[in-house]
């Protein structure tokens, strides 16, 4: 799990899909945290809980691979 200072972002919690694996990035009060996962399923529950404990509303957005961008 990655850190990083990320001043003025909202809190939030994105998953995107890179190179076979799922990164989960959560922002939370300007903290940037990154945790990476070999399975979407592990991905999206992981993301689903800190949405939840954040208070933010529905589920994640999946980020398309850059190669889709």
């Amino acid at each position: 799990m990655r850190t990083g200072m990320v001043a003025g972002e909202p809190n939030d919690v994105l998953v995107k899909h890179v190179d076979d694996q799922w990164i989960v990035r959560i922002v939370e009060d300007g903290k940037a945290t990154v945790q990476v996962f070999k399975t979407q399923v592990h991905a999206e529950n992981f993301a689903h809980s800190h949405r939840n404990r954040l208070g933010l509303p529905g589920e994640p957005p999946i980020q398309p691979t850059s190669s889709q961008e």
